[in-house]
């Protein structure tokens, strides 16, 4: 079984839904942290610097550039293989879905779009964990692997939408 897991997307420099989101991280003692890239703000923002910090004090941590993170050191795709499920992370911008759907992954993840995804697909499971921040369908979001399900949560931490894996 895959271990606990949050996946974010598009924190757009909002800093304090960051803060939010990673309080539930730390209280449900996530051991993983899939973040899809979009961490900054359209301009350079004065938590620029906070959210990064933030985001690399997380033990376990992935981070993927997104397309407004032109000058942060990571790569744009990075493919994992844990507990035997092959998983790859993008922000979804570089990468269409249907090239995504060519390889051999088990689970794509990706964001860009701000709007929270969990579908099937092809074989794969798709999951866009919508956004931290400017959300462009419904709460701002962030997803969650746990307990054999996907879980879509708001940054009030009620479920949005489930799916059993």
């Amino acid at each position: 079984m895959l271990p606990k897991i949050m996946i974010l997307s598009d924190i757009h420099g909002g800093y304090y839904n960051l803060d939010r989101a990673l309080a539930y991280y730390e209280k449900e003692k996530f051991e993983r942290l899939f973040v899809l890239g979009d961490l900054f703000g359209y301009s350079f923002d004065e938590t620029d610097d906070e959210i990064l910090k933030r985001l690399r004090e997380v033990q376990n941590s992935v981070i993927v550039r997104g397309n407004c993170d032109g000058w942060l050191d990571c790569e744009d795709i990075r493919e994992l293989v844990i507990d035997g499920k092959r998983i790859t992370l993008t922000h979804g911008h570089r990468y269409t879905l249907m090239s995504l759907l060519r390889t051999d992954a088990d689970i794509i993840c990706v964001g860009h779009s701000h709007i929270p995804v969990i579908r099937e697909y092809a074989g794969k499971l798709i999951i866009n964990p919508g956004s931290v921040a400017r959300s462009r369908s419904g709460p701002e979001s962030f997803a969650t692997i746990e307990d054999g399900f996907v879980r879509i949560r708001s940054l009030d931490y009620d479920v949005l939408e489930e799916w059993k894996i």
